[in-house]
């Protein structure tokens, strides 16, 4: 404040315009309401003329005072003041009330603004919290795994149950580094620890591929058995409508997560001995809470619930949200909480994280000051969201779906009419649902039908009254409908409990089915008649169940399963089995090898050095070191360009770190060793490239899984014909361009037996596999009509019809015409010259004659045989002496 003389008052206050951005409030002065702008820059309180003569009257007291604008010299025309009463609410005060010439925005000052609670003065910095402020603040609570100070999780343990040691699931070889390094870390972070000494309880592991983080893995313990013999505890959690009553007049709300919140628990050493399981890598137990324990989720909760302050806070796990009805509030419970953390022991994900927000995402619900919402997220379309209170909405909407497809044309018809107007009273009358207790007993109904799946997932009180909670029903595929009756109905309770996961995990609950061998499956996990039955079990191991007998007529899901609806959301649901065999596929296909690596890996070469430095002769003698020898003989073919060693400049040269990695890529394909020694050497070359490939190849485990294997059971040697045509051997050959017959029903080939048996004679027996046509009753009468005698060999063993199958194996490869032109390999000539040095035989019977030609054939026939049955025996001698030897 300036002033010209000591005797004057001088006011400075900020300039009059009229302004819209700036703080109002409207003051009772005198019991008149006046509109003011809030000025922190104001000493005095100021209104215009216009607004005194329209709201007040009287004589107003003269002033000596001077207001001046901020930055003027000429005062502002006061016309005098006058005392008044200002009142905001319920606070008031007395103060003193300046009018100046004109009309002008109210002024209220900084004075009076403080004495009606309008602003608030503070010498502090106010620092905004977040994630920031928590790690500047907090360092302690954002760094690793933390571990809760002075407390040891106790599990109650039966020791009447019987510990079982189950057998050791082995992991697949590409996943076992990956199960080495997570092992490592869970070790140094303290999570587990290796066993030593005897361990009754050992259990075996799950890996599962961490959702959208590749080449990362989460080992979950398959605690199925050991979980029989801990005692759950009991403890209270949050339900939806505590949440919704604690969180009445919030407006400020943050959420902390505390990172593996499990794993942050220590377990008591005498607990720590049932968590025992096994890997490649030996027996392991865990130091601290884990996953698979069935009472792992209630007493985590209890135990954060307790060490957490009572007023403003309340947690349903490991998620912590913190609430205030105003920031001041909001902030000191945060900041209480974060003390907590930190005098604790226990850390955050910051990732997961929120601070200082009006609205917050907790529990499936959206919280704010307004009041709960469901989660957007939840019901995306009103479509999906009605459908669960309709069964069988699907085939309802049937005709009116299809006028949604692409190419479909538009026509409206009475049926789409009748069908719109069906809908629109189904969700008039839709079915009340009820909502989900978390203290209530839940069931689960479940049925497989013919083509879908149906769930009813229901709760009972504790008078017994059964009150429905959703519907769900799918559609089977294609491949599923094709599976046993009892496949499926392992499929619906699999699939219905992953259905309902967000209602089920963590619980037990009552599964409902109509057929009594899934019961009995599902009592006795060790038990699995295949595969198939035992991919789908796993899928339900980390939940707790019992399961119970439901007539089929009593069954409400029955409908359900006979009648379903697609869900478009299970199409777009990665099944957990695809997921994890992506992950071992991706992790088992070898890498592309960039430019840039082989530059890296060159330089980095210690052999790829020393070639460097003896095409640039710097050194002597450096073609005859033992690592530089093999390029001696191309050393005119060698470039060095941009970090690279070239081969005729056109091949790269691999440095041996790199050499099994290109190997493995030209592989890829499994084409053999040939195709991949051809495959290398258009690009690539380093020493020994074929020595190195064959090797790769040879031990290569999928190449040997499906290459056919030499070694064949003996075969046994049907007695040779004393003449032509005494027996013939028959089956179908093909595909041919020009097929020989059409079908293989007997109808088909009873022309082509007549023409053979017209032009080559009768033979004394037919030997044929046991196909259709052969077994027939009419081929039998032909047979009986033409006197041959039929011989059928064993199904599927071909080498029984030996003779037949050879033929048509090598009628595959050539003409007719060539293999009868062809000698055989064991009578050393031709079919043709066999065949026709004879009579030929038709039904008038006629005498044998010893045939000399023939007679030399079955002896050159028989020596062959021998000679192979010797060999074979050879063979066998050879195996049982080296196996004897080996033991």
């Amino acid at each position: 404040m300036d002033q010209e003389d000591e005797n004057s008052d001088h006011s400075f206050h900020l300039t009059i315009n009229r302004v819209s951005d700036l703080p109002k409030v409207i003051i009772n002065v005198n019991n008149k309401p006046l509109d003011f702008i809030i000025d922190t820059g104001t000493s005095v309180n100021v209104i215009s003329e216009y607004t005194y003569k329209k709201n007040f009257t009287g004589e107003l007291e003269h002033v000596t005072s001077k207001i001046f604008p901020y930055g003027q010299v000429e005062p502002l025309p006061i016309l005098g003041k006058f005392d008044s009463m200002y009142m905001y609410k319920d606070i008031s005060t007395k103060t003193e009330t300046f009018v100046v010439k004109g009309k002008y925005e109210s002024l209220l000052s900084y004075r009076t603004s403080l004495q009606l609670h309008l602003i608030e003065f503070t010498n502090t910095i106010q620092h905004i919290i977040d994630m920031e402020y928590v790690k500047r603040y907090y360092p302690e609570i954002c760094r690793g795994i933390g571990n809760l100070k002075n407390i040891q999780v106790e599990l109650h343990i039966d020791k009447s149950i019987q510990p079982i040691a189950q057998k050791h699931r082995r992991i697949p070889f590409h996943l076992r580094l990956a199960v080495e390094t997570e092992l490592r870390h869970l070790e140094q972070d303290g999570i587990i620890e290796r066993t030593e000494g005897p361990t009754p309880w050992v259990s075996p592991i799950v890996i599962v591929p961490k959702t959208n983080k590749q080449n990362e893995i989460r080992i979950c313990v398959d605690m199925r058995m050991a979980n029989k013999a801990i005692l759950r505890e009991r403890h209270i959690t949050p339900t939806v409508t505590d949440v919704i009553t604690t969180l009445n007049g919030a407006t400020v709300f943050s959420k902390i997560d505390l990172k593996y919140g499990y794993h942050q628990l220590t377990l008591h050493p005498e607990s720590r001995y049932i968590t025992t399981f096994s890997t490649h890598l030996g027996l392991f137990r865990y130091k601290r809470l884990s996953f698979g324990i069935n009472s792992a989720a209630e007493i985590f909760q209890n135990t954060i619930r307790q060490i957490l302050p009572n007023q403003g806070v309340i947690n349903i796990s490991d998620d912590i949200l913190i609430f205030g009805k105003d920031k001041i509030e909001h902030d000191d419970r945060v900041k209480e909480v974060l003390n907590i953390l930190k005098e604790s022991g226990l850390t955050i994900n910051q990732s997961k994280c929120i601070f200082n927000v009006n609205k917050i995402n907790f529990f499936g619900h959206v919280f704010s000051k307004d009041g709960v919402q469901p989660d957007p997220a939840k019901i995306k379309r009103m479509t999906n969201y009605v459908a669960k209170f309709i069964p069988n909405l699907a085939n309802m909407t049937n005709s009116l779906r299809k006028l949604t497809c692409k190419d479909s044309e538009w026509e409206w018809s009475e049926e789409h009419a009748h069908e719109f107007k069906s809908v629109k009273q189904k969700i008039k009358d839709a079915t009340s649902l009820s909502y989900f207790d978390v203290n209530k007993t839940t069931h689960l109904y479940v049925d497989a039908g013919p083509k879908g799946i149906g769930a009813i997932l229901a709760q009972s009180n504790e008078q017994g009254k059964v009150s429905i909670v959703a519907f769900a029903s799918t559609t089977l595929t294609t491949v599923q409908q094709r599976y046993s009756h009892f496949e499926k109905e392992i499929l619906a309770c699999t699939w219905s409990i992953q259905h309902f996961h967000n209602y089920l995990y963590g619980s037990r609950f009552v599964l409902h089915s109509d057929n009594i061998p899934v019961i009995r499956i599902l009592q006795n996990c060790k038990v699995a008649p295949n595969a198939r039955v035992e991919r789908l079990l796993l899928r339900v191991q980390p939940y707790e169940f019992t399961i119970e007998y439901q007539k089929g007529e009593q069954n409400p899901s029955d409908y359900l399963s006979r009648h379903p609806c697609n869900d478009e959301n299970e199409s777009g649901r990665l099944d957990p089995v695809e997921q994890y065999v992506n992950f071992c596929i991706n992790n088992s296909l070898p890498k592309t090898i960039t430019l840039k690596q082989v530059q890296e890996e060159t330089q980095k070469d210690v052999t790829m050095n020393l070639l460097k430095e003896a095409l640039m002769g710097n050194k002597e003698g450096v073609w005859a070191v033992p690592e530089i020898k093999p390029f001696n003989k191309i050393k005119e073919e060698i470039t060095y360009e941009q970090g690279i060693f070239l081969r005729n400049r056109d091949r790269i040269i691999i440095p041996k770190s790199l050499q099994e990695n290109v190997i493995n890529l030209a592989h890829k394909g499994h084409l053999g060793i040939i195709k991949t020694k051809q495959i290398l050497r258009t690009k690539v070359w380093f020493p020994n490239l074929d020595v190195l490939t064959e090797a790769f190849v040879k031990t290569c485990s999928v190449c040997q899984a499906v290459t056919k294997s030499e070694q064949r059971n003996p075969i046994v040697s049907s007695p040779t014909p004393n003449y032509p045509f005494q027996r013939v051997d028959v089956d179908f050959a093909g595909p041919f361009r020009n097929k020989i017959v059409k079908s293989t029903s007997f109808q088909s080939i009873l022309p082509v037996l007549n023409n053979i048996f017209t032009s080559f004679g009768y033979p004394e027996t037919l030997k044929s596999d046991n196909g259709p046509p052969f077994n027939s009753r009419d081929f039998k009468q032909f047979l009986d009509d033409c006197g041959i005698k039929h011989t059928r060999v064993t199904p599927y063993w071909p080498e029984a019809n030996g003779l037949a199958e050879r033929f048509v194996k090598t009628c595959k490869k050539a003409l007719l015409l060539s293999y009868r032109s062809a000698p055989h390999a064991s009578t050393k000539i031709s079919p043709f010259e066999a065949v026709f040095k004879r009579r030929m035989n038709n039904y008038i019977p006629q005498i044998r004659q010893n045939n000399e030609d023939n007679r030399e054939i079955k002896i050159t026939d028989m020596r062959s045989k021998e000679k192979q049955k010797r060999r074979i025996c050879t063979l066998q001698t050879n195996e049982k002496r080296q196996l004897n030897s080996t033991l």
